[in-house]
């Protein structure tokens, strides 16, 4: 069995457990520059392996077309689903306020029969008066 290698400063034995310091922003954009460059690289190399051959030359100009369009068709996509979420939230938007306006409705129908019967109520008084009259 392998000993188990400690961190240089962190003590042996009982004590706790030891956790790496997280990433600092500074550790954070290292990284993504040396990615960066690591891809750059990788590009470059591949353009002058596609180069070094006819063959391999065309494959990489074919590589590039469709690059290019899978990207526009991606941006495109993009495009159609950013509309279709905006509808579907007009589409709700309109749905609630037409929900509203039906409670507001129903609201406004009862207070019109409410209405009416007390309508018809003085109505029965006023000829009960005018017959009295």
């Amino acid at each position: 069995m392998e000993p188990e290698l400690i961190p240089e400063g962190v003590p042996a034995g009982d004590a706790e457990p030891y956790e790496p310091p997280l990433p600092t922003e500074e550790d954070e954009r290292a990284e993504a520059d040396y990615l960066e460059r690591l891809e750059a690289d990788r590009r470059r190399r591949l353009d002058a392996l596609l180069a070094s051959d006819d063959a391999l030359k065309t494959a990489g100009e074919q590589l590039n077309q469709l690059t290019a369009l899978v990207s526009a068709l991606t941006q495109a996509r993009d495009g159609y689903m950013r509309k279709a979420n905006e509808a579907v939230r007009l589409l709700k938007e309109e749905q609630n306020r037409t929900a509203r306006m039906g409670k507001k409705l129903d609201a406004q129908k009862a207070r019109i029969e409410a209405l009416e019967g007390e309508n018809e109520g003085l109505r029965e008084r006023i000829a009960i008066v005018t017959e009295g009259a």
